[in-house]
């Protein structure tokens, strides 16, 4: 296979990732702007909102599977030429987000109590509790807008969500920076300010969607709103034996880092600051890889839907060399300018966060690496829900990211007395495990197609 047969490939690619990263960067971006305005208040609100954050978003990605089976399904559905089915699949999907989302909202209320449970500050408990009493909501804004966005991104349509996304982490930034601070007229809201800053951008965005598939014939032909509580039983039914193990499979990965948090929570303050800076950064670039990760869904679902399984084979090795290459470059920022992205977040000249700077410096060079293997495992396993392979790589994943991820950073950290950085060094084997196993489960499922 030489270079010119890849170029077609490598563009159509690209040109779904691009505005599909876009996106994905847009909504971490939220984090981020999140994490810098509150960063101003010290490190003590940074510690509660990665306290919050952590317990946030293991229910959010365990009810977000369902939504996300959206994309894979809508792409095998447009390589089929299968119009109808691609509008049923949309209402389908957008009528189950109410039901997905509800129940986390209540469960979330039980936030506080848990945190006491698991022997966290609890001055940061009181904070980290009150911010998620407003934040738990975006769920379903969250979640609304992850299903529509499925649709359009799984029949190659990816610039309206960029386009939004990119206005909403604006509108965020703006309403942030007001609430928390009281500038420009709106009320001193402090920390809190945040959570009802980021739950107002995330509306916003939804029903700029919804609007965006109104306004124009084909969506709203295909979407038909009017119809969204008339459930079809077998899509639903797919959509559940495709979403429920990855909703499963985000959930364990997520734990993998919400664990990781609690277990800083448990050094101090200053170790849950710098983990909370550092996972924060590093998320940025890892939206890069995440949005090829969604482009090689939509590839390799598309090829399959045409009942072309070289094809697909080909895009799913093509999006794994292309997010590894890609985060391997970004990684090597952390290690030139720890300091500077540091900056973003804490004042590096106050005596108060020495420490929490310099444990955030240590963790970043990690990050060069962990970043990798982060991309081997996005990119991997959007190729395997390309194929509507999603309960392998469920178990693959609790064996990584548990099995080997959070039981060898307790054991660098607290075992070896590595602290902090060995808490890192687990999550980077967890997730370089994880990545491995997907990779060959993905190429031995091609292997075994041509034998038979």
């Amino acid at each position: 296979m030489n270079l010119n047969s890849l170029k077609p490939e490598i563009k159509e690619t690209l040109s779904l990732a691009i505005p599909m990263a876009g996106s994905q960067l847009a909504s971490v971006l939220m984090g981020v702007t999140d994490n810098m305005v509150v960063g101003s208040l010290g490190t003590g609100a940074v510690a509660a909102l990665g306290l919050a954050l952590s317990s946030f978003y293991p229910l959010m990605l365990l009810g977000m599977g369902c939504v996300i089976a959206v994309n894979p399904m809508v792409a095998q559905a447009f390589g089929a030429g299968k119009s109808d089915e691609i509008g049923r699949i949309a209402r389908t999907g957008l009528g189950a987000v109410l039901m997905i989302a509800l129940p986390i909202v209540f469960l979330l209320g039980f936030t506080e109590t848990f945190l006491h449970f698991i022997g966290q500050d609890p001055k940061i408990i009181k904070e980290a509790a009150h911010f998620l009493d407003v934040y738990r909501w975006s769920v379903v804004t969250t979640l609304g807008f992850i299903a529509l966005r499925g649709v359009l991104e799984g029949s190659s349509v990816a610039r309206p969500a960029f386009i939004i996304s990119v206005i909403g982490v604006i509108l965020n930034l703006i309403l942030n920076w007001g609430f928390v601070t009281g500038k420009w007229g709106f009320p001193n809201l402090g920390f809190i300010g945040s959570a009802y800053a980021t739950l107002c951008a995330q509306l916003f965005m939804l029903v700029a969607l919804i609007l965006y598939t109104l306004l124009h014939k084909r969506w709203r032909t295909q979407i038909q709103y009017a119809k969204i509580l008339h459930f079809d039983v077998p899509i639903f039914k797919e959509m559940v034996q495709i979403g429920l193990p990855i909703g499963v499979a985000l959930f364990i990965e997520v734990c993998l880092f919400a664990g990781t948090a609690f277990m800083m929570g448990i050094l101090g303050k200053s170790e849950l600051a710098a983990n909370q800076i550092a996972i924060n950064t590093a998320s940025v670039t890892f939206m890069m890889a995440v949005g090829i990760g969604l482009a090689t869904t939509t590839r390799v679902g598309q090829a399959m839907g045409r009942n072309e399984p070289d094809v697909a084979r080909r895009a799913g090795y093509m999006g794994i060399v292309l997010g590894m290459l890609l985060m391997g470059i970004l990684g090597l920022l952390f290690l030139i300018f720890p300091k500077t992205i540091i900056g973003f977040y804490l004042d590096l000249n106050n005596p108060e966060n020495a420490k929490t700077v310099a444990l955030a410096v240590k963790l970043l060079a990690i990050a060069c690496l962990f970043q990798v293997f982060d991309a081997l495992q996005v990119t991997a396993g959007g190729a395997m829900r390309g194929i509507k392979q999603t309960i392998l790589p469920m178990f693959l994943g609790l064996i990584g990211y548990w099995g080997i991820g959070i039981s060898s950073g307790y054991f660098f950290c607290f075992t070896l007395n590595w602290g902090a950085p060995g808490l890192w060094y687990g999550e980077t084997l967890g997730l370089a495990a994880t990545g491995c196993f997907l990779f060959f489960a993905f190429r031995r499922y091609f292997y075994q197609r041509n034998k038979e």
